[in-house]
């Protein structure tokens, strides 16, 4: 069955590429080891309640398996790290 998605007439413009370019270089040399960094959950959790403020906690129970189990840890890392810029932020 397929389904149509509605779609907005309003279009945003993004965080512009030159910034996005920065915010990639400047992303932590730390936080590419195997090791994730200690506050890696309240990081995520700070973004996802940004976002979205009727975010609890219990919906960050997909984070339980140990990290060396999941490579997708390193790519929230990285969204994060994206999405907590003020470009970002702005562009919502």
């Amino acid at each position: 069955m397929t389904q149509l998605i509605k779609r907005s007439d309003e279009s945003k413009e993004g965080p512009d590429i030159n910034v996005l370019h920065r915010r990639l270089v400047e992303f932590p040399k730390a936080w590419l080891s195997m090791k994730l960094p200690p506050y890696f959950y309240a990081l995520v959790h700070d973004a996802v309640y940004d976002l979205a403020p009727s975010f609890v906690t219990s919906d960050l129970s997909r984070f339980k398996k140990p990290h060396e189990q999941c490579e997708w840890y390193r790519a929230t890392l990285l969204i994060t790290y994206f999405l907590m810029d003020s470009s970002f932020k702005d562009s919502k």
